[in-house]
């Protein structure tokens, strides 16, 4: 799975995580399996995030095919100016 930097460790959670909710096809019996996933988080809490960067994305107008993800301008090898 990785990004585990905290070494959250978790029996249960890593049963219903990695091996119920991947296995599971049928929907509902699903979302129930990953409903219990946060609760476990949840309650357990294992890292907060204390710190978010707030980045501020600006472009020309003169710059065209500029595609916008939340993360922001994206696909660099589509942008042109006429």
């Amino acid at each position: 799975m990785g990004f585990n930097d905290v070494e959250f460790k978790n029996k249960e959670l890593d049963d219903l995580l990695l091996e119920r909710g991947r296995r599971e096809t049928d929907q509902d019996v699903r979302k129930d399996i990953y409903k219990q996933v946060q609760q476990i988080v949840n309650d357990e809490l294992p890292y907060v995030f204390i710190y978010s960067k707030n980045n501020v994305s600006a472009i020309s107008k003169k710059v065209q095919g500029v595609v916008w993800s939340t993360l922001g301008p994206v696909f660099p090898e589509k942008w042109y100016i006429k």
